[in-house]
């Protein structure tokens, strides 16, 4: 990845991946509001890590209207207020683009 060297087919199939597990969350977060159970867990932890820049890195298909549940499960976290103090410590611009999930720029 570093030198750009994949082959069109092999961004082809990562693309393939990401819409097919982007839909198996969404699909899960429909029937639950938690990753791994009733209630906030490590799971979402996790998740949220690997999947806050979906947004932005998939517009196209993790949105408010195609992943209304991801959508959601990603701002209920952000709004945690343990979520937002760490994300408040970050030193670089890359800690600024969760700031995508505040609703008050989606309302």
């Amino acid at each position: 990845a570093m030198y750009n060297e994949f082959s069109e087919a092999e961004l082809t199939e990562s693309r393939r991946r990401v819409q097919f597990c982007t839909g198996i969350l969404e699909d899960h977060l429909a029937r639950h509001e938690w990753i791994a159970g009733k209630t906030y867990s490590l799971g979402d932890v996790n998740g949220f890590n690997l999947g806050y820049a979906l947004p932005l890195s998939q517009p196209d298909s993790c949105n408010d209207a195609k992943t209304p549940h991801i959508m959601e499960w990603l701002r209920r976290i952000y709004e945690r207020p343990a979520s937002k103090k760490i994300w408040a410590l970050g030193r670089t611009a890359m800690a600024q683009r969760v700031k995508m999930l505040e609703r008050a720029a989606h309302a």
